[in-house]
């Protein structure tokens, strides 16, 4: 009986402790940021959503030039992955050769990840993108949220 009540605290403790970690930081004197993206965070959307938006309802902005590592965590059971894409209607699926900037997609998008994956990448080319789950159906179920390269930001954001 012990062992399914410390799976249930370690559990509560891994909720608490992704909700408690902000969804950007940035360093302007280094020019990089990372970005917490957490897959299946809550129920909305039926868990096709990232920290909490779907439908592109939300948007992570990095100044153009930047750094960026983007720490992806699935919080959920169902598998996810996450994709920074051109922007445009969602396709059925994306795999690593729809990543915008090179190196920017989680490892096997279309079978999704089942805990964590970590990935860098230079955001090189100013414009609107997206990040997106790759898995088959969850972007166009409205798993995505908007991403802006900007030649005017000062520092990342996620608003």
């Amino acid at each position: 009986m012990r062992l399914p009540l410390a799976l249930a605290a370690l559990l509560a403790l891994n909720a608490s402790v992704l909700a408690a970690a902000p969804a950007v930081s940035s360093n302007a004197a280094q020019k990089t940021a990372v970005l917490n993206v957490v897959a299946q965070s809550d129920t909305s959307n039926s868990g096709l959503n990232f920290n909490g938006a779907s439908k592109g309802g939300k948007t992570f902005t990095v100044p153009l030039g930047w750094t960026v590592t983007l720490k992806f965590t699935n919080a959920g059971a169902m598998p996810h992955s996450v994709v920074l894409a051109r922007a445009g209607a969602p396709a059925l699926s994306y795999d690593t050769d729809a990543a915008a900037f090179a190196g920017a997609a989680t490892k096997e998008p279309l079978q999704g990840v089942v805990k964590a994956d970590t990935f860098t990448f230079k955001a090189n080319k100013a414009g609107q993108y997206v990040l997106i789950c790759g898995v088959p159906g969850h972007g166009m179920g409205g798993q995505y949220v908007k991403f802006e390269v900007s030649t005017s930001a000062k520092a990342a954001s996620f608003k």
